[in-house]
């Protein structure tokens, strides 16, 4: 028979309870393919060239933000995981305009479109974590 540390039994009851602290990173990530793989419904509202790059912008500061809300609320938020939202959500916005150019005619993939995914994820984090140092400072957990 196997000793097995009370960590470990612990780690084994909660897979599912952890899940449930990131399902609001399923829901942004489910968003994000819906609104980018969708056929165009002929509806188009361009208020000013590049209007589309700061949707994009705001769509992947808004993902990488509640990742990285999601990490902390699951008590794993640390220096790596930062890296590695970064990277997932870079690596994503490249899949969608991969899938956009390959497979959803009248769409198409935008290299600039690629870019403003990335920096709006870069610039998420930077904000998010700027605020998590401000309320630090001030005492608020």
């Amino acid at each position: 028979m196997r000793v097995t540390s009370v960590s470990e039994r612990n780690f084994k009851r909660k897979p599912v309870k952890r899940l449930v602290h990131y399902i609001p990173t399923v829901v942004v990530t489910c968003s994000i393919a819906y609104l980018s793989l969708i056929r165009e419904t002929g509806f188009s509202l361009p208020l000013f060239f590049g209007w589309d790059k700061v949707v994009h912008f705001i769509m992947y500061f808004v993902l990488a933000a509640v990742m990285l809300m999601d990490t902390r609320r699951d008590k794993r938020q640390s220096r790596t995981a930062v890296i590695v939202i970064f990277v997932l959500c870079t690596l994503y916005g490249g899949v969608i305009e991969i899938l956009q150019e390959r497979f959803f005619y009248p769409r198409t993939g935008d290299w600039w479109d690629w870019a403003a995914d990335s920096v709006g994820a870069a610039i998420g984090i930077c904000v998010m974590l700027l605020l998590w140092n401000q309320q630090k400072k001030e005492g608020i957990s």
